[in-house]
């Protein structure tokens, strides 16, 4: 069997007050509850791309795995959580005010390469790391025989891959402008907490680009989308923006964009085959 493991998929710990663990994880790390199975005492928390699930020891599926943990015992060693930003001395202050003392920081080996983590313990003991962004890229992979390094095709790239990719393009973009940037986003979500409209983007130097813009089935056809443009727009005005841009392709929304006042700048004819791929821009003046 081939297979790759691509990330870290759920860690569960077992705690002996889950009050008091969603406390920390919610409250002070700021992660959100996903899914609760209360009659097995599990509550399963969004961690980025992956999941923390606490248990209560008291519960049935707690009582499986033995006494609580405590000082003389931990089921686990650690569980090390990419941050951003890692900003250690306002990281430090938040977790002081929530009665947490954290270690020293320091320079660690991670899924995206070294980079500064410091660790902190949760009410029941058990070791945090928090990581920020790596310094030094992961080890360089293994030369061929032409000595040249491998080309990894890869049709299901990792979220951490895509970070640093996207991480290392803009701290060059910072460095040759001395211009930095920052995200825009606004979500529209139902009553059990899932996203039903979304709008991502940035403002980078004056202009707001809008990268993502997308309503579920259920929340077209009612000025959702035009609402949340409006905002992206004042926001953008408020930052000091003097234009958006976007891209858009012939069958998803040009008319829709032209009706806010964008114009057409470009089009890729056949992107994808028999459509094409727009350019846009909005002067705001």
């Amino acid at each position: 069997m081939d297979f790759r493991v691509r990330r870290l998929d759920h860690v569960v710990l077992r705690v002996s007050s889950v009050t008091a663990a969603l406390g920390f994880y919610c409250d002070v790390l700021g992660l959100r509850v996903e899914r609760r199975l209360d009659a097995l005492g599990l509550v399963q928390l969004r961690a980025g791309d992956s999941l923390i699930d606490v248990v209560d020891v008291d519960s049935p599926l707690g009582r499986a795995g033995g006494p609580a943990p405590d000082k003389g015992g931990r089921n686990v060693d650690h569980v090390a959580l990419r941050i951003d930003p890692f900003e250690p001395e306002s990281l430090r202050a938040w977790l002081l005010e929530h009665g947490i003392e954290a270690g020293e920081v320091g320079e660690r080996y991670g899924a995206e390469g070294s980079g500064p983590s410091l660790y902190v313990r949760d009410p029941d003991g058990n070791v945090i790391e928090l990581k920020g962004p790596a310094t030094s890229p992961p080890q360089r992979a293994e030369r061929n025989a032409s000595g040249s390094e491998d080309l990894a095709i890869d049709t299901d790239p990792s979220p951490a891959d895509i970070e640093r990719l996207e991480t290392g393009l803009y701290e060059f973009n910072v460095e040759r402008t001395g211009v930095r940037g920052e995200l825009l986003s606004i979500w529209v979500r139902d009553d059990a907490g899932n996203v039903a409209a979304g709008l991502f983007g940035w403002t980078w130097g004056g202009t707001c680009e809008v990268n993502k813009l997308w309503l579920a089935r259920e929340q077209r056809g009612r000025g959702l989308g035009r609402r949340m443009m409006q905002a992206a727009e004042r926001e953008a005005r408020r930052r000091g923006c003097f234009q958006m841009v976007l891209s858009t392709h012939s069958f998803q929304a040009p008319d829709f964009y032209r009706g806010l006042g964008f114009e057409m700048m470009n089009t890729v004819a056949d992107y994808p085959r028999g459509y094409a791929h727009h350019s846009m821009r909005k002067a705001l003046t």
